[in-house]
């Protein structure tokens, strides 16, 4: 199997772009990279100082490599040049360096600055106010990059692919809470919790009862594995469990889809999360399709 390596301190784009290059050897060109001269690099550095001390070295690594056209991978990770600030609880200043779409309003990735203690990746959700609404989505930069490269690329090495959903479907009748929501606010004191710590609730229970089964089947979970995108794998396997967003509802779910090299191990998996609540009537189909 084909992973994004380790890498060492901040040094993220060889073992990206080595990634990249083992499934398009024009990847450059393909996703429309325009490297920022180092003049240009250095006018983003000080731009929007004093309200942000310095910009994180690992995104002005982003723009001297690929610039500010943007790169678009699983449309999750839309970065480009010309953020806008914005203050989040407490007055943190934060700092937006993406998106899904630049022409609208989607969801925002962004910078947030503490007071003490390194910078940190947020999402902020297209309906949330500039205050609510954030969810960390990962360690670093790098580690989001390999990430999105790998659920936009890795995947066409596995033969088969095996979607599932949850039995309770946030778009699908009934429209009401989900079954975890109900027995969770039945059996936990839930006075004074946001709706954000809800929602975050919601994803953390879908996702503790989904490692039960992957570690009893010897999967692990990937060091580009990020808060959105939990990617488990074992040698001829992968298991993506993906945080699904819904304002409609109490608690965030999460979207599963099984990866193979071939048929017995991914309808392994999914026996097991079958009795767990989750499935569905679509057939496993080719990886490529």
């Amino acid at each position: 199997m084909i992973l994004p390596e380790v890498y060492q301190g901040g040094g993220w784009f060889p073992s990206f772009s080595r990634f990249m290059e083992a499934f398009d050897p024009k990847w450059y060109r393909t996703y429309g990279c325009a490297p920022s001269t180092p003049e240009e690099v250095r006018e983003t550095a000080v731009e929007f100082a004093p309200d942000i001390p310095a910009l994180p070295e690992e995104y002005l690594d982003f723009l001297a490599h690929m610039g500010g056209r943007g790169l678009d991978l699983h449309h999750r990770a839309w970065l480009y040049h010309g953020g806008q600030l914005y203050l989040s609880g407490e007055e943190e200043a934060c700092l937006t360096i993406g998106s899904y779409n630049l022409l609208d309003e989607g969801d925002r990735l962004a910078y947030c600055f503490p007071k003490e203690g390194p910078p940190y990746l947020v999402w902020r959700e297209r309906w949330s106010d500039m205050t609510g609404g954030q969810v960390k989505v990962a360690d670093s930069l790098g580690q989001l990059l390999c990430n999105q490269a790998f659920l936009a690329e890795g995947t066409e090495q596995f033969s088969f692919r095996h979607p599932l959903d949850p039995a309770f479907h946030l778009h699908q009748p009934p429209y009401r809470p989900c079954p975890e929501a109900e027995e969770y606010c039945r059996t936990h004191p839930v006075e004074g919790l946001t709706e954000k710590e809800l929602e975050d609730i919601g994803f953390q229970l879908q996702v503790k009862k989904l490692v039960g089964p992957l570690e009893q089947l010897g999967y692990e979970r990937a060091w580009f594995s990020t808060e959105l995108d939990h990617i488990w794998l074992r040698e001829d396997a992968c298991c993506i469990i993906s945080r699904e967003f819904d304002p409609n509802d109490m608690f965030d779910t999460a979207a599963v889809s099984l990866w193979g090299m071939g048929k017995e191990t991914v309808w392994a998996l999914a026996e097991q999360f079958k009795r767990l609540g989750y499935g569905n009537a679509l057939e496993m189909r080719d990886g490529s399709t």
